[in-house]
């Protein structure tokens, strides 16, 4: 049929010397599990070592924590300070200038707390790893640690962002307070 409509028949396929099958990967049996070397120190297993470290870094954290809370202490009473009582020496045109800035103290006050709250958790979490090793108060403790480091992250970039407006702001008011001058 194919030489009368003139296409060429198909060259025989090659040949290829006849191998033994493959078992298939069904019937190989599972492989022995690894014993433990002899050889090997004997010490204390991977996770043991994790939440000895985790509960070693309880003190700091709570250290750093505190120091954070008596900061932004410091910062909330000195934003109401300048909210009531205002700057000595200030002119009543500075007054609503120091007020603001009063504002601003407490809402740095509060800003600083956002990541001291899981930092503090997570300094919790890890004192109790050294009465209760489990899986389960680590895991926690790494939560709290992925949150405070979140919120740090968010909060730098935010800072940056704004540290750059008001550069960009401040470079816009100084051009035009030298070209008011002229």
């Amino acid at each position: 049929m194919d030489e009368t409509q003139g296409i060429p028949p198909a060259p025989p396929p090659e040949t290829e010397p006849l191998r033994p099958a493959e078992p298939a990967a069904a019937t190989m049996p599972p492989a022995p599990p690894l014993a433990p070397d002899p050889a090997a120190p004997a010490g204390p297993s991977p996770t043991e070592t994790v939440i000895a470290s985790l509960a070693g870094t309880a003190a700091w954290t709570r250290f750093i924590a505190i120091l954070g809370f008596i900061g932004a202490g410091f910062m909330a009473v000195v934003g109401i300070g300048v909210l009531v009582f205002g700057l000595p020496g200030e002119a009543e045109d500075g007054a609503n200038l120091m007020r603001l800035l009063g504002l601003v103290y407490l809402a740095l006050a509060g800003i600083y707390l956002i990541p001291l709250l899981p930092l503090n958790q997570f300094a919790s979490d890890a004192a109790r790893l050294k009465g209760n090793p489990s899986l389960g108060i680590a895991a926690e403790a790494l939560r709290h640690n992925r949150s405070f480091w979140k919120r740090i992250g968010i909060i730098s970039i935010v800072s940056m962002a704004l540290s750059a407006v008001v550069l960009v702001a401040m470079i816009i008011v100084v051009i035009i307070a030298a070209l008011n001058r002229s």
